[in-house]
């Protein structure tokens, strides 16, 4: 995530065959491959786990491989995470700062379909302000607004427990900003 390459222990074909002698039953299938079939790539994976884990630790009931959400148009949404906490149920995507504008764009038109509160998790300060202006774009270009929530995964060991993981909280731009009052 902050520049180390994640270790990733995965049981070989010898691993497998030696768990079934000893438990007469097979293994689960590995984390690592079920992330890894959803996931772009092995750092994705690693975002996830570690945004995972955070997410717990504020109380939150996580699943890092939810069903896709089925949309109002009929279409499907596929995120990374799905965190509940009480009534609360939030979609969590986990940004890199990889994806181009166009993908970024098609996923936060799915997004804008099923919530107007978006929740990411990038890996440092860097990736949330490319994030925060790729959001901006979209609803200048949209005429849209939507409440974006961001934890900053470089921030987290700072945070207090009682905190929030967001370390960001905003409405985003659009073309035509109401006034406030």
């Amino acid at each position: 995530i902050s520049g180390r390459a994640p270790r990733i222990c995965v049981l070989t074909d010898k691993g497998q065959q030696a768990f079934q002698y000893v438990f007469h039953a097979d293994p689960v299938e590995s984390e690592y491959t079920l992330l890894l079939s959803r996931h772009k790539s092995l750092e994705h994976v690693s975002l996830n786990i570690v945004a995972r884990g955070i997410l717990r630790k504020y109380g939150y009931s996580v699943d890092h491989n939810p069903s896709p959400v089925t949309l109002p148009s009929g279409g499907k949404l596929d995120v990374d995470i799905v965190a509940r906490k009480g009534d609360q149920v939030l979609y969590v995507e986990c940004e890199r700062g990889t994806q181009n504008q166009e993908n970024l764009y098609k996923k936060f038109d799915l997004l804008r379909a099923v919530t107007k509160d978006w929740y990411f998790v990038v890996p440092k300060r860097k990736v949330q302000s490319g994030l925060i202006d790729a959001i901006n774009q979209w609803g200048k270009s949209r005429n849209r607004t939507v409440m974006v929530h961001i934890g900053d995964l470089s921030s987290q060991e700072k945070a207090k427990p009682e905190e929030k993981p967001w370390t960001y909280n905003r409405q985003s731009m659009t073309s035509n900003p109401k006034p406030t009052t």
